[in-house]
């Protein structure tokens, strides 16, 4: 090991080396790391200046570079009405009727997760049976790829579509259905992963934060199948 050490880090640590996956110590000098192994083998490199930092068993991972991890926009997926585990439209949307009626005149119900394929009908809930529960509310059903979506009639309005508009898709008379793909998301519904009420982004971090907090291991994800979403 080498000698006269910078700094030993002592802890959990997670080299996702398959050889030798876990370690108890890191020797650090000239700022990087140059020995991991046992505490007693990274010891041996102590020197008179040598600083050494006991995490009490707390875990250390290697650095990642970008996980690609959209906390403020799953936070916003679970305030909204999830459909994840819905198994029919009736389901899907008695869910989103009584979620409609806490929601005051004019905000967004947002209800993501859905997956046409889990349902018995194989479809979305229609624009038609949307309106249905509410033309004073914009309701955004979205896929759970998040490339696609069913909308009523107010957010049509809202969102200004038209047909002919690309991924502004139509019936066979021309109308439209209120079903959407990229590139004509429905995005602009809403402000992504920003918030412009600070209130409810503090709460949906929250969401977010304790959910990870509470789960020791990742949930078993559904099993969903690749194909093009379409209309009924």
């Amino acid at each position: 090991m080498a000698a006269n050490l910078d700094l030993i880090i002592k802890g959990n640590i997670i080299t996702v080396v398959n050889q030798k996956p876990r370690a108890e110590a890191i020797g650090v000098k000239g700022g990087k790391i140059i020995s991991v192994g046992s505490g007693s083998e990274v010891e041996q490199g102590v020197g008179k200046a040598t600083r050494v930092l006991d995490l009490k068993g707390k875990t250390v991972l290697p650095g990642f570079i970008d996980s690609h991890a959209h906390p403020m926009g799953t936070g916003k997926n679970r305030l909204g009405v999830d459909l994840s585990s819905v198994k029919t439209v009736r389901e899907a949307l008695e869910k989103i009727k009584q979620r409609v009626a806490k929601t005051p005149p004019g905000k967004l119900v947002f209800c993501p997760e859905f997956n046409r394929q889990h349902v018995t009908e194989k479809r979305y809930p229609s624009k038609k049976e949307l309106d249905a529960i509410s033309t004073k509310h914009p309701i955004w059903i979205q896929h759970y790829d998040g490339h696609f979506s069913q909308i009523n009639s107010m957010a049509i309005e809202l969102l200004h579509l038209k047909a002919g508009m690309e991924g502004v898709i139509t019936d066979a008379g021309g109308e439209l259905t209120g079903l959407i793909q990229d590139p004509a998301s429905a995005r602009p519904l809403s402000d992504g992963d920003n918030y412009s009420d600070k209130n409810e982004a503090m709460e949906a971090l929250m969401l977010v934060t304790k959910k990870r907090l509470r789960s020791a291991s990742l949930p078993s994800l559904p099993k969903r199948a690749w194909k093009t979403p379409h209309s009924s």
